[in-house]
């Protein structure tokens, strides 16, 4: 690892000064200029003060038409896919990564014109923001030759001699953090360290956009009872790195998304990719070169694809990719017990209500579940005076009408998470795409009865359960199945026996055990 250089690194003091930088060098500077800031991203936006410097820096970017909001989400659908917010993102790590905020606003190119803001170690960005724009400072675009997506590069590997040597299965990801255990991420980890340990081996995490933060991958398997004891190594391989990643004939390769499957194929025999497939990734982009090639690699891509859900599975097939009618294999996510179980309260004065609130990612409709609940409100379907309303998953502020008291909730780790969904008596919790998603089960797993909208087909959820209700995304639909699900969430007995036919997996190993058992025989 290279330590951040000092303040006095001789850098070039004007991008003429020297030659032009080869392929990737500026990556380079820039990742160890930043190093220091992704070590104290702890430091810097950490605790109560850091939290607030960093809601304060991320409304700053917000605010600026520098920071181009759904470009930066298509522009690295792995930031859409974690969840977080795209400002944080950008702050915390994207900037370390050399990624850009937006088209009108070059990341590298702006510390290549201006080395002293890169010898400072300053966010280019925040610095141009605060004080470069009023120094004089051009918003130096990005430059062209760096928009080909760095995740596409293949992934750099070499074959070791030892052919005799244990075999690992390797997951391949973007990054790990703290964040993104509640959904995708967290799931591919059960999936490898449940076939690693079926197959006795180790396994090996390789992240390529960031560093992996390990702290809560053990605690994750703990957790939901699983190979806590498992040997993992951690490995950041950035696709313009100098390692390479060290192959065994043993090994198997478990990608996660299509463009880590397509530079893992670009190495690798796909016979020995395992493709975690968790959302049609093709809507992802809009229809051009990117949606092609996305569509391209799921055809083709891998070996064998495993598919979360059954829902997924039949729009991908009825949707143009007949192949995974019979190659790919499908599970059932799960939702333990210890985590998410019905706890039948006291008679309070209020009922909680959760809203899946999260402005910036398109798919979860959040403007639409916004008109919803106020048309509800409005209507007198749901009585706030009954109600608490908790928005989750965002710090932005939310008004609702006729006196709705809203708390907004944001940052919660995975056990504050699960006990916040354990004390929910009902919810609105949008996915415009065929998945399920895992906030509606995570809910309905926990006693809350859940609207949610259908999508293809994803006409109902009754096979989880019979206090989900799925209807059309319309806002009259929505309002109206909100006052249903308040009605009977107020109806204990009612509420009772919906949560009676509860039709969800308590345990990742049976749920992943069909799965399992096929790459056994294959």
């Amino acid at each position: 690892m290279n330590n951040p250089p000092k303040r006095n690194s001789p850098l070039p003091s004007s991008p003429n000064e020297h030659a032009a930088p080869r392929p990737g060098q500026w990556v380079h500077r820039l990742s160890a200029l930043f190093r220091h800031l992704r070590k104290e991203g702890g430091g810097r936006y950490d605790g109560l003060p850091g939290r607030l410097r960093l809601w304060l820096d991320a409304r700053r970017l917000r605010a600026s038409p520098l920071f181009d909001t759904p470009w930066y989400r298509d522009t690295y659908p792995d930031v859409a896919m974690s969840g977080g917010d795209p400002a944080r993102h950008y702050l915390r790590h994207g900037v370390a990564d050399g990624r850009d905020p937006g088209p009108e606003f070059g990341t590298l190119a702006y510390l290549e014109r201006y080395p002293d803001v890169a010898a400072a170690g300053q966010n280019p960005l925040l610095h141009y923001l605060r004080r470069g724009a009023s120094e004089g400072r051009e918003a130096v675009r990005r430059q062209a030759s760096r928009q080909a997506r760095r995740d596409l590069l293949p992934l750099p590997v070499f074959t070791t001699p030892d052919r005799d040597g244990p075999g690992r299965v390797t997951l391949v990801t973007d990054s790990v953090s703290a964040g993104s255990l509640f959904g995708g991420v967290g799931t591919a980890l059960i999936l490898g360290a449940l076939l690693a340990e079926r197959r006795s081996q180790g396994l090996r995490v390789v992240t390529r956009l960031e560093a992996a933060e390990v702290g809560g991958v053990r605690r994750l398997l703990r957790m939901l009872a699983l190979p806590d004891t498992l040997e993992i190594e951690f490995l950041h391989l950035p696709p313009e790195g100098p390692r390479h990643l060290e192959l065994r004939p043993a090994d198997l390769l478990l990608t996660t998304s299509w463009w880590t499957t397509h530079a893992t194929a670009a190495s690798v025999a796909r016979e020995r990719i395992l493709y975690l497939l968790q959302e049609d990734e093709r809507m992802f982009y809009p229809h051009g070169d990117q949606h092609l090639l996305c569509a391209e690699t799921l055809a083709r891509g891998a070996g064998r694809v495993v598919i979360n859900t059954e829902l997924l599975r039949r729009h991908l097939v009825e949707t143009g990719l007949a192949g995974m009618a019979g190659q790919a294999l499908v599970f059932e996510p799960a939702f333990p017990e210890a985590s998410y179980r019905y706890e039948p309260r006291p008679a309070e004065d209020r009922l909680n209500f959760f809203f899946y609130a999260r402005p910036g990612h398109p798919r979860n409709l959040y403007q639409r579940g916004v008109e919803a609940l106020t048309r509800a409100l409005e209507e007198g379907r749901i009585d706030p005076a009954r109600w608490l309303f908790h928005g989750v998953g965002t710090g932005t502020p939310l008004a609702l009408p006729a006196g709705a008291e809203v708390r907004m909730i944001d940052g919660l780790g995975w056990d504050e998470y699960a006990a916040l969904v354990r004390r929910m008596d009902a919810a609105l919790s949008l996915m415009y795409t065929p998945h399920p998603s895992y906030p509606p089960l995570d809910l309905a797993a926990s006693g809350a009865v859940v609207v949610t909208n259908r999508y293809g087909v994803k006409q109902s959820l009754a096979a989880y359960g019979g206090n989900i209700l799925c209807v059309e995304p319309d806002v009259d639909s929505l309002a109206r199945a909100i006052g249903e699900a308040a009605a009977l969430a107020e109806d204990g007995a009612a509420r009772r026996r919906g949560y009676a036919t509860l039709r969800v997996n308590r345990d990742w190993r049976m749920a992943m055990e069909p799965v399992l058992r096929a790459l056994d025989g294959g």
